[in-house]
């Protein structure tokens, strides 16, 4: 694996420097309690307790704070503070407990930050939290961040508690800083992406003598990522037969598989004496007999209310190290070598039941030493809450892990839990920092146990996506294991990704669509090769995975073979037979074939015509043209009285590398305007033609979506909300990738095409913009619908391809859409017709572009 110290120590330098530079100043008031402390009124609160200034013991300066006589485990320092609502803090500071409480080995501590929500309920989240904790450590270091939860909330306020209510602590030096976001960090993450989970290969094609190469085409297919794409899956829903639509999704969309019926809680029969695995064994097996690998999770769970009964009261202290080990041969022995992971232990920072009961510090670490002598093939791994979608245990994770690594115990990996807390966003920025600290250990890391609730599908679904963007673009993880996916079985709602009633009535949701668009489009090789010539070799670069190699002969499949393509570079042979009989080729599942992205959907303004005329009356106004440079910017507006229904550009010289155009509202005079913004070697500018409409009442939202997922085909739609149509579409790319745009046939919405990025850096997909309108109640109800050019241009540059409107409508939207890319734009022509023009000359078999033209009447 390739070492993240540089970065870390990058990031850490990075954020010292910012403070540093930016003069930020820590938000905690009098923080190493070196003023007097206010009877009443702060800073520092404690109801109930005593909060006193010590000069005994110190970390830095002349004193602590002393916190004795508490009440419970939840008194300790208060202190309110600045916290906003969406940003990035980090927490460090330190505690002393003073004394250790009878027949308990650890506590915990913790700092959360306190809020009330705009229902009146109280939110708390964790910003630091250190276990194993007693009084021969001394001074403990409490370091976390935090991501302030994107709701509306009030009285945020940092408290300090944990320890049992008899453990008298001191605290001393502490900071609290916000930390700023990196906006770079989607490139960022598709750069990592292109780096680390990419590798070439060379294909040598070695032909009989009776075969022409030119007969020959290849067909190279991505079976399975490297990187693990699961999900936790219910035995129940695994065996049911015959296989259901819902387990049929599983299968195109997820290539691993958690079977959590491992947990000694869930297993059947006599937890102590025969424990029965046969469920969560005959759930392995089937899961890969379709090909997909498997963690067990877990062998052991170090909560108290997730542990049998039996061994929680039945079981002595003085035998309960015998009963564990006697538990994990059973577990590994009945499941020997068919898991790729094993959750040797999970959530042992959390909750430390075994150790406490029987009064060993040492119990986990010798669950991974007896693992590791069962021989298993099974790689072993330690399951935590909750360390890189909040920051809290981040540290704390680390600390144990490296211990571990220090002593020589046979740790693999790190599995992490991913339940978000409650409104709020798995942030990129911050969770890369965490991961940053937890790669510095050299383990593979998993996102185990990922879930991401929100009410808002579309909101969800953007977080969703940028969080599986950020995990797949860091090189220090391996995987992420979704927990669930269907709302039937999920435990909490607005979390899955496919809904329905029965598991043979289930539907993808925004969110899945976005998984699948990911996993099984973006991020998975396909492509279609014709042989150059006999000698030369097939040159590609694909993500890292198993393949399936189709050797096509005139059009029919004939042969088929695999290879593996790695971290490193790759040379692979294939030796093509004499065999001209075809062969049967399964089909591959395919439950989202268009990827259409709602990203980011919002209104950029409205407009209302003060027209009072009756009826509906449009006219056009087109700019002059832009500069030549890139993304050099040209816009046109419309006159008095009237709105904007219609924006669309056009490239001169029959160039097609414009960047679009978009539908914008200028600040303070709130005037819509059509901006055309030239492209990369676009020399001969572009022009912006605006569709200006009036009628009394006639009022239009400006609507946006995107950018769509960076790929051919890929699509992003802006909706117009009900009792509104689209009378305008418009689209832009920050690179010239767009196939353009049309509007959907209901004219609820308008959709613009990704074509193939020319390059793998230079991949923007695409933005949408749709002019929603409507006329005023009583004046009239719009009458609209959308008509295309029967055919579509030749497909030599420059041809031309119109549509107009029908007697009695007038057009209020005009837009170019070319399938296989190249469209130079669309534009109004003198008799008022729309336009649209191809930019290049395009290769047999492709096609030209097609004109969209939107008609309206009242």
């Amino acid at each position: 694996m390739r070492s993240t110290a540089l970065p870390t120590l990058l990031v850490l330098l990075a954020g010292a420097m910012w403070r540093s530079a930016s003069g930020v100043k820590n938000l905690l008031e009098n923080p190493s309690f070196e003023t007097d402390l206010p009877r009443r009124g702060g800073p520092w609160l404690g109801v109930g307790f005593m909060l006193e200034r010590n000069s005994t013991a110190v970390r830095d300066g002349s004193y602590a704070l002393l916190v004795r006589d508490r009440k419970d485990e939840n008194s300790g320092p208060v202190q309110n503070i600045e916290f906003i609502k969406g940003r990035h803090y980090t927490f460090e500071g330190y505690v002393k407990l003073l004394n250790d409480v009878e027949n308990k080995i650890w506590q915990i501590v913790k700092v959360n930050i306190q809020v009330i929500l705009s229902d009146g309920t109280k939110q708390g989240y964790n910003i630091a939290f250190r276990s194993f904790c007693n009084s021969t450590q001394g001074w403990i270091r409490m370091k976390g961040d935090i991501d302030a939860p994107e709701v509306d909330f009030t009285n945020p306020r940092l408290a300090i508690r944990g320890p049992d209510s008899e453990v008298n602590f001191l605290v001393d030096n502490l900071t609290l800083y916000e930390m700023p976001e990196d906006p770079q960090w989607r490139q960022k993450a598709d750069a990592n992406i292109e780096q680390f989970r990419k590798s070439d290969v060379l294909i040598n094609v070695h032909l009989p003598e009776d075969v022409p190469a030119s007969e020959v085409q290849l067909e190279v297919y991505q079976k399975r990522h490297k990187f693990a794409f699961g999900s936790m899956l219910r035995d129940d829903e695994i065996l049911t037969s015959p296989v259901s639509k819902l387990m049929k999704i599983a299968y195109s969309i997820f290539e691993w598989g958690s079977v959590q019926n491992y947990k000694w809680r869930f297993q059947k029969g006599d937890p102590i004496n025969e424990p029965d695995l046969s469920e969560a064994i005959r759930s392995t097996v089937e899961l890969k007999l379709h090909g997909l690998k498997v963690r067990g999770h877990s062998i052991f769970w170090d909560v108290d209310k997730n542990i049998p009964e039996e061994v929680r009261y039945e079981v002595p202290k003085e035998e309960l190290r015998s009963v564990l080990h006697k538990h994990l041969k059973h577990v590994m022995m009945n499941a020997r070598n068919i898991l790729a992971q094993w959750d040797v232990q999970n959530e042992h920072i959390a909750m430390h039941f075994y150790e406490e009961k029987a009064h060993n510090t040492e119990l986990t670490k010798l669950m991974f030493e007896w693992a590791k002598q069962m021989n298993d093939s099974g790689q072993l791994y330690l399951n935590e809450f909750q360390c890189v979608t909040s920051g809290a245990q981040t540290e704390q994770l680390y600390d144990l892990a490296k211990e571990y690594l220090l002593g020589g115990i046979p740790l693999q990996g790190l599995g992490i839990q991913g339940h978000t807390k409650p409104f709020v966003r798995p942030n990129p920025t911050t969770m890369w920092r965490r991961i940053d600290r937890l790669g510095e250990l050299g383990l593979p890391i998993m996102m185990t146990e990922f879930d991401l609730g929100w009410p808002d599908m579309l909101q969800r679904a953007d977080w969703f996506e940028d969080a599986i963007r950020a995990f797949f673009g860091h090189p220090a993880m391996h995987g992420v294991i979704l927990w669930d996916f269907w709302n039937h079985t999920m435990r909490y709602p607005h979390k899955e990704l496919v809904r329905g009633p029965n598991r043979d009535n289930v539907e993808f949701i925004e969110p899945g669509q976005r998984w699948a668009c990911l996993v099984n489009k973006e991020w998975r090789t396909r492509e279609t090769v014709k042989l150059p010539d006999p000698l030369s070799p097939v040159s590609l670069r694909g993500f890292q995975g198993e393949y399936e190699v189709v050797v096509h002969r005139n059009g029919l499949p004939v042969q088929k073979e695999q290879f593996s393509l790695g971290s490193e570079d790759a040379t692979w042979d294939l030796h093509v037979t004499s065999r001209n009989h075809p062969i049967e080729i399964p089909p591959r599942d395919d439950f989202v074939k268009e990827c259409v992205s709602h990203r980011e959907q919002r209104s950029v303004g409205k407009a209302t015509s003060t027209s009072t005329a009756p009826g509906l009356t449009c006219t056009t106004a087109r700019s002059a043209w832009s500069g030549s440079g890139v993304n050099d910017k040209v816009s046109v507006s419309c006159p008095d009285g009237h709105v904007m229904t219609g924006c669309m550009s056009m490239q001169r010289e029959f160039q097609w590398t414009r960047n679009g155009e978009k539908m914008e509202v200028e600040e303070g005079t709130g005037t819509p305007v059509c901006s055309a913004y030239n492209g990369h070697g676009g020399g001969g500018g572009v022009k912006a033609w605006a569709v200006c409409c009036q009628g009394s009442g006639l009022t239009c939202d400006y609507r946006t979506a995107g950018p769509s997922f960076p790929m051919d085909g890929a699509m992003a739609e802006a909706t117009c909300a009900s009792g509104q149509q689209a009378l305008g579409c418009s689209s832009y790319s920050s690179f010239p990738v767009s196939d353009g745009v049309r509007p959907r046939d209901d004219l609820r919405a308008c959709r613009a095409q990704s074509g193939p990025p020319s390059d793998a850096l230079k991949k923007s997909g695409v933005l949408v913009y749709s002019a929603c309108c409507r006329a005023a109640s009583g004046s009239g109800e719009l009458s609209c619908k959308a008509y295309n050019s029967t055919r579509a241009s030749d497909r030599s540059s420059g041809s031309t391809i119109s549509v107009g409107c029908p007697e009695n409508t007038v057009l209020t939207g005009c837009s170019a859409f070319a399938e296989d890319g190249k469209a130079a734009g669309a534009s109004i022509t003198k008799t008022g017709k729309c336009q649209a023009k191809l930019g290049d000359d395009l290769p047999p078999g492709s096609t030209g572009v097609v004109a969209y033209a939107i008609c309206c009447s009242t």
